[in-house]
């Protein structure tokens, strides 16, 4: 490795992105370039900063769904491309491809959030998670038992205005029938739109005045209100 290739590696370093050969000579490096070592400090703040800012609990159900859709997602073949002449970068454009290499880092570790899976007939929109409620600082989390086995879950925050419902371990419904989520409060019950369990928790809009949320069976294509006693209950208190 030439002394230019162990400039280009503080970035790859700090994100413990090379083999232990590589970390070895690297650090041997470090003690003789002060260089390399202020620029090792600098990009080590920057992601610790980036990985403060950003952090979060991604939610219970995600990693069952991500295994769900590994299963049916058929993996890219490689691409393959014709290798070019090496050639030298400035010092000050691997900082910034560093620094923005970081950043994503951080952001992927700590927030999943806003990445839409599919629609529903009333409006409300189906995701992996609502970044909204989870970088709220009034966040909340009600978990309660549906009725016919399984257990259901709100995400909830007054001041984004948003809530995520889902449900978990659920009684699987014949194709003519589906889970409903309803908006409750003193107008009454309000269609927040059909839950698909499998595809992940239903975001929607949360009312001021929504103090409970509730969850019936009903026909496939949905009904104006609720026709049955709800298997699910979640106070938001």
């Amino acid at each position: 490795m030439t002394t230019a290739d162990t400039h280009a590696l503080t970035g790859a370093y700090v994100l413990d992105a090379i083999g232990d050969f590589e970390r070895a000579q690297f650090e041997r490096h470090l003690r003789d370039c002060e260089v390399c070592a202020h620029e090792v400090r600098e990009l080590r703040a920057v992601a610790a900063l980036l990985g403060v800012a950003a952090a979060a609990d991604p939610p219970a159900w995600l990693r069952s769904s991500v295994l769900a859709r590994i299963t049916t997602t058929r993996q890219a073949p490689p691409i393959v491309r014709e290798p070019h002449p090496a050639v030298r970068i400035p010092r000050r454009w691997r900082t910034r491809a560093a620094i923005a290499v970081a950043a994503v880092a951080a952001v992927a570790a700590g927030v999943v959030g806003g990445i839409t899976l599919g629609g529903d007939p009333h409006g409300s929109t189906v995701a992996t998670a609502d970044g909204q409620i989870l970088a709220a600082p009034d966040a909340v989390t009600v978990t309660a038992r549906v009725a016919t086995g399984g257990t259901g879950t709100a995400e909830a925050s007054r001041s984004a205005a948003r809530v995520a419902v889902s449900l978990a371990g659920v009684a699987p419904l014949d194709p003519a029938h589906a889970y409903q989520v309803w908006l409750i409060g003193p107008r009454g019950p309000q269609s927040a739109g059909l839950l698909r369990p499998d595809a992940g928790p239903l975001v929607t809009a949360l009312p001021a005045d929504v103090d409970h949320i509730a969850v019936t069976t009903e026909p496939a294509t949905g009904s104006p209100r609720p026709t049955t006693p709800g298997v699910l209950r979640l106070d938001l208190g």
